[in-house]
């Protein structure tokens, strides 16, 4: 018999890849990469991907529950650029708005 957060793993991660492999495991791992506190507040919507200057940039638009909790994690962003990048072992993520 299998744990039922196991199958749930399995099922949103199937989900989620739809999105991209990248956005499956920032959704997934959220709260590990941003801490439980924020991941309450806060949560990714999609990754916007974009071509400047020759060069790949995405972009994780993350949804907030107000604009006080926005602000405070616009002044952290390249905190949580560096979280995700230290996650993945590369710079998986170039801007958050």
């Amino acid at each position: 018999m299998k744990k039922l957060s196991n199958i749930l793993d399995l099922v949103s991660r199937d989900i989620f890849k739809r999105r991209g492999k990248v956005f499956a495991e920032i959704m997934i791992n959220w709260p590990k990469i941003i801490g439980e506190n924020y991941a309450k507040l806060a949560h990714p919507k999609r990754i916007i991907e974009a071509r400047y200057n020759r060069q790949d940039n995405k972009m994780l638009i993350i949804c907030v529950e107000n604009n006080s909790v926005g602000m405070e994690l616009s002044f952290h962003k390249d905190i949580i650029i560096q979280r995700i990048a230290t996650y993945f072992g590369f710079k998986a993520i170039d801007k958050i708005k």
